[in-house]
């Protein structure tokens, strides 16, 4: 689409993470006894990726405006990148993911996932064919779930995606399959994106 609502995005992108912290825990029980910094070198990987983004207006309206939004959003995107398995045959580690509030590319919420693979395999292109079957998927399991406020097993304990991370990722993803046929803005439209927000 044109970005006047939503708009899904595809091309390559350049992933830096950095490692601050380790957690130490107990070998068999799991249970955790302590953190510590570490100072290692950022690990830089160049990828493809699947970018999703909502205007501003339409954030709004559909209740991202609150004070967790970053975690209703984020868990968003841990539940598409969860299911996203269902689409592409991978395992969930193979398709990283950044969600950002406010990106400083696209100026809106936006969410990339990305191959983990140097270069990428194609995953960012087959969830680019496939995005309603995946949103549609990730719609099924919210709410099919019996949690009422989140959990594991849907979008993430409500510690970790706010009290109304479920209800945010029902609305949101009922929107972009009640809306129409999402088309990836061309290459042209992009750059301009780009250009506009610089």
């Amino acid at each position: 689409m044109d970005g006047e609502d939503a708009a899904i995005w595809r091309g390559e992108v350049h992933v830096t993470s950095l490692a601050t912290m380790y957690k130490k825990v107990r070998f068999y029980t799991r249970e955790s006894v302590g953190a510590e910094d570490i100072h290692l070198p950022a690990e830089e990987l160049d990828s493809e990726a699947f970018v999703l983004t909502l205007t501003d207006a339409t954030a709004s309206e559909l209740g991202l405006n609150g004070g967790d939004r970053g975690a209703a959003w984020r868990s968003l995107g841990s539940l598409l990148q969860r299911v996203a398995p269902l689409v592409v045959r991978c395992q969930p580690r193979d398709l990283g993911l950044s969600s950002q509030v406010r990106s400083p590319h696209f100026q809106r919420p936006t969410l990339y996932f990305y191959d983990t693979v140097q270069g990428g395999v194609g995953l960012s292109e087959i969830l680019f064919a496939a995005h309603r079957r995946w949103f549609a998927h990730a719609l099924d399991v919210v709410e099919r779930c019996e949690c009422t406020h989140g959990c594991p097993a849907c979008v993430g304990p409500p510690a970790q995606a706010g009290m109304l991370g479920k209800e945010s990722a029902r609305r949101i993803l009922r929107h972009l399959l009640d809306g129409p046929q999402l088309v990836g803005a061309p290459i042209e439209d992009a750059e301009e994106e780009l250009a506009r927000a610089r």
